[in-house]
């Protein structure tokens, strides 16, 4: 699980290296996402940024026909 975020940080470390020292913090190995609240004032900015712009925040789920879960992820796609 950790491969991929290894790889990023190399990624991040060759191309963004002023950068990467900020997602080691935020994402210390075995967490899939930030490990703090701090991510919660760069979200509603990116909503308000959405909204101004017009343009969705979400991202649409893939419904496969015949999926047992399609109502689940419409509605989710809902809230």
């Amino acid at each position: 699980a950790d491969q991929q975020r290894d790889y990023f940080l190399a990624v991040l470390d060759d191309r963004f290296p002023d950068l990467a020292a900020r997602y080691r913090d935020l994402y210390p190995t075995g967490q899939y996402g930030p490990t703090r609240s701090d991510w919660r004032p760069a979200a509603l900015r990116l909503k308000e940024l959405c909204e101004q712009y017009g343009i969705s925040d979400r991202m649409p789920r893939p419904i496969i026909p015949g999926d047992k879960r399609t109502l689940n992820k419409r509605i989710v796609e809902a809230l």
